[in-house]
């Protein structure tokens, strides 16, 4: 694999010049690999001026290489932050191993991380592929994994998976164009103690989190008694504290806790209508008010489930919130 020099060197010197004289119109990416290493690359690149001036945007992987479990959104704000007139797009993503029909946990991945892409500066969102068959093929290396279509030939059939809808509710509703918009829902995500977990998982990690960071007085207490509520406690604080950098996988200690509450990522389409799909990965359903500038609606949500609300903006009404230089491709 190149350094992040080599792959400038070569940018500049060859491929960023031949682009330009004979594809003046293509598109140019640097990196396209893990999320882990996609900052410093932008680092080391972008800020080359005789480089950058070839470059459009960096690409970027769902995995994070040495980051196992980490999710690492907090590398894309980083990337942006470098220079926030180009772009960044997720050119890759796939669940392994094998196909797993009707997974509704991958199906909730997918959805966690478009979302997650898109309010940390992300574009767009690319699966590795669509359409695999019964087996996770084909695949020269072997490596099955799911994709959101399953192909069954013998009968000449296919599956939609869970995946397939939850990216549905952005391919759909959220075309080229758009532009991320700020909304604040009534009830966002903690993280709070998992009700199958045992009492000495949840002790344990309650334990792990207070020798790794402040916990609130007395909040270390594993006693029946009090258990629930210290863990809810802890398990949140430290969510919240870990959340951008590690995203949902800042909420598990191996099982002991789960999240709670919504996600949402909001959208100003091409028509003046306002898409915001709303994320729902806890084991409780939820209601939650939504304000506009001239309507409030109380909704619910179910529990484990994803849905989108649409609602046109008319005349003179004006958004509350700023609305962030980020287009959809």
């Amino acid at each position: 694999m190149y350094t992040p020099q080599q792959e400038a060197d070569f940018v500049r010197d060859y491929l960023g010049p031949q682009l330009n004289s004979t594809y003046p119109d293509l598109k140019l990416m640097i990196w396209d690999h893990n999320r882990d290493l996609v900052a410093e690359w932008a680092r080391k690149i972008l800020t080359q001026p005789d480089v950058a001036k070839y470059v459009d945007g960096t690409a970027f992987h769902w995995y994070t290489g040495n980051s196992p479990g980490l999710n690492l959104y907090e590398n894309l704000d980083e990337a942006h932050d470098v220079d926030p007139t180009k772009f960044l797009l997720a050119t890759e993503a796939t669940v392994c191993p094998g196909v797993e029909l009707g997974n509704w946990d991958r199906g909730e991945v997918y959805g966690t991380d478009i979302l997650n892409d898109l309010l940390h500066w992300s574009t767009g969102w690319v699966d590795w592929n669509m359409v695999l068959d019964l087996q996770g093929g084909p695949n020269h290396l072997n490596n099955f994994c799911d994709a959101p279509i399953i192909i069954n030939a013998t009968n000449n059939s296919f599956t939609y998976q869970p995946a397939y809808y939850f990216m549905g509710h952005f391919s759909k509703y959220v075309p080229p164009g758009a532009r991320r918009i700020k909304l604040d829902l009534s009830v966002g995500q903690q993280c709070r103690v998992n009700p199958t977990a045992s009492s000495a998982n949840i002790c344990n990690s309650i334990k792990w989190v207070c020798q790794n960071q402040k916990c609130p007085t007395g909040t270390d207490n594993c006693d029946p008694s009090v258990l629930q509520q210290n863990g809810d406690i802890v398990f949140d604080q430290f969510y919240q504290t870990h959340k951008k950098a590690q995203g949902p996988s800042s909420c598990y200690f191996d099982g002991a806790a789960s999240l709670e509450g919504l996600q949402v990522a909001a959208f100003l389409t091409p028509d003046n209508t306002v898409s915001a799909v709303i994320l729902n990965v806890g084991d409780r359903p939820a209601s939650f008010t939504l304000h506009t500038q001239s309507h409030t609606a109380s909704l619910n949500i179910s529990a484990h489930s994803v849905q989108t609300l649409q609602w046109a903006i008319f005349g003179q009404e004006k958004l509350k919130g700023e609305i962030p230089v980020v287009e959809i491709k």
